[in-house]
């Protein structure tokens, strides 16, 4: 049994698709949309040919199928995608996506530093989806590099696709923008660029550009040696149109900028920089100082102005 299988329960009439296996307990994401943990030996495997049949059965009824419409598909240029789909508050389902005219095989590795650990591998035939298994939205700040492979094959004669081989790192501040509806998933979910295009490069055009003087583009306004930044975290500031995130994705995406943030001042080498990230719950003010104390490049660190935030701002004095 593997993830992506179409599974039926034995000792009932629900049917549906292994998304997560763990041990002896696999999740099983039935047809009414619902995610049921269910013991291994209560499941039985439904035959390629029948599951073959159950997706024909749908396209020819109207039913929720593997297609997509025209106005989605024209919204992503052709390529490889990671998508992300969430089906409850902590999970979400991860699929390869792929949107091209070829057939690819594939290989996915978790990659910390030089080492690789196998995440999933196989064939994902052209202008369709395949399910690779399920993801933690709450633990985002931990997940490892992607490290991403793929073969383009295609039985008649083309021009050929090169190889692919990238590296997706996980940056909140971009991973929670992205959301919108999956092509063949016909879910909302994060969609991920997996495989890039690259333009052809004029050799003499690049040497030019390479030795033009060019002025940095500062993260700050009038930033100079010795400034005082303050960062306000608050979504209105950061993403007026935020409104559809959940909490753990608002704090997911508030890190992000704060990690981003505490770098470039570091870079710009700011005296200081004030946090303001508000009481709320105290969970987003927990987790930054849980950060900030892992940090080398910073002097201290304590709850700034409480006359004026209470204990809604955190001071970085960086040197």
């Amino acid at each position: 049994m593997n993830i992506g299988d179409r599974v039926r329960l034995l000792h009932g009439k629900e049917e549906g698709r292994v998304i997560k296996i763990n041990k002896n307990v696999v999740d099983v994401e039935i047809d009414e949309g619902f995610v049921i943990p269910v013991l291994k030996n209560e499941l039985v495997l439904i035959s390629k040919e029948e599951s073959d049949f159950f997706v024909d059965s749908k396209k020819e009824t109207g039913t929720k199928a593997s297609t997509t419409t025209v106005s989605a598909k024209s919204d992503f240029q052709e390529g490889l995608y990671l998508a992300y789909i969430p089906f409850n508050d902590k999970e979400c389902k991860m699929y390869l996506v792929n949107h091209t005219a070829y057939d690819v095989l594939f290989a996915l590795f978790e990659q910390q530093g030089d080492n690789a650990k196998g995440l999933a591998s196989g064939t994902v035939s052209h202008h369709s989806e395949k399910l690779i298994g399920a993801q933690n939205l709450q633990q985002f700040n931990d997940w490892s590099d992607l490290n991403a492979q793929a073969l383009f094959y295609k039985e008649a004669f083309h021009t050929g696709k090169s190889p692919v081989t990238t590296l997706v790192k996980f940056k909140a501040s971009t991973f929670f923008r992205s959301k919108r509806v999956a092509p063949y998933v016909n879910e909302e979910g994060y969609i991920i660029r997996v495989n890039y295009e690259h333009k052809k490069v004029n050799p003499a055009e690049l040497k030019e550009k390479m030795f033009q003087a060019t002025e940095p583009e500062p993260l700050y306004s009038h930033q100079s040696k010795g400034q005082n930044i303050e960062l306000d975290l608050h979504m209105e500031s950061l993403f007026p149109d935020g409104h559809h995130l959940k909490e753990n994705e608002i704090m997911g995406y508030q890190l992000g900028v704060f990690e981003k943030a505490l770098d470039e001042a570091m870079i710009k080498n700011a005296d200081s920089i004030k946090i303001i990230h508000g009481i709320g719950n105290g969970k987003l003010r927990h987790e930054i100082h849980k950060r900030l104390s892992q940090y080398q490049g910073i002097k201290f660190f304590e709850d700034s102005d409480k006359g004026k935030f209470g204990y809604g701002a955190t001071l970085v004095q960086i040197r």
